[in-house]
């Protein structure tokens, strides 16, 4: 992938961090990062349900692309054996590091790139990324370095906006059709074995072709490999599990 579409990638989000220009409103860094962690989770009120922060006690967690940091306190507030976070930005991690200093709290944080995770083989016990890694330009090796960090029988909670989802909508219209982006993307599913990485079916549950149900606690074990192309620099958001 070029080096011109991954400096891409950073620089948008070097400008401004995702809820920065929105929601991070107030005279300080904490009403500022307060402001934003509300409307985060007044507006998506099911991020609480998915992660199940306080299933961290105790282990080693990472989380891939810390944004602004709100998810990334409550995973500090609830005592993981260890706690590590990247993003491809400076700003996030900036914006991150100041967020857990407010509140005494730590992580190992750092400017890295999802494409190629600086931590060594089967580190951790359970890897997070919320509307993440669909912006790397090469999301499918993304997806493997999840798996590759991930211990055996350990859990990644990865989500990626579908395309044809209300939010995928909402967004596509947001920053790609009136930005005057488009894409086309495609599709595939992995599962963490002792072996590495197997395919799986497609789900069938509400979000994707085909509806149907499915439970929403599959999403522990099962991994979405996503593979998005756009025709301008900025990868757009297209992809949920």
């Amino acid at each position: 992938m070029s080096t011109e579409a991954k400096q891409a990638v950073h620089d948008f989000w070097e400008r401004a961090s995702c809820g920065e220009e929105a929601y991070a409103r107030g005279g300080s860094s904490r009403e500022r990062l307060e402001a934003q962690a509300r409307a985060r989770y007044e507006l998506e009120p099911y991020i609480r349900q998915f992660a199940r922060f306080e299933s961290g006690r105790g282990l080693d967690v990472l989380e891939v692309g810390v944004g602004m940091g709100a998810d990334h306190l409550e995973w500090a507030r609830h005592m993981p054996r260890s706690l590590s976070g990247i993003d491809l930005t400076e700003r996030a991690i900036e914006h991150t590091a100041t967020r857990l200093a407010l509140y005494g709290l730590h992580s190992d944080l750092r400017v890295a790139d999802a494409e190629k995770l600086p931590f060594r083989d089967a580190s951790f016990d359970l890897v997070y990324s919320w509307g993440v890694l669909h912006h790397s330009p090469d999301t499918s090796r993304a997806v493997r370095e999840v798996l590759r960090v991930l211990r055996p029988g350990g859990v990644a909670r990865v989500m990626i906006y579908h395309a044809h989802s209300m939010v995928g909508y909402m967004l596509w219209l947001r920053y790609a059709l009136l930005a005057g982006r488009s894409t086309k993307c495609q599709l595939v599913r992995t599962r963490r074995t002792s072996t590495g990485p197997q395919p799986v079916r497609r789900p069938s549950y509400p979000g994707f072709r085909g509806g149907g149900r499915r439970h929403p606690r599959a999403a522990e074990t099962d991994k979405a490999e996503h593979q998005c192309r756009t025709d301008r620099d900025k990868p757009p958001f297209v992809g949920e599990i």
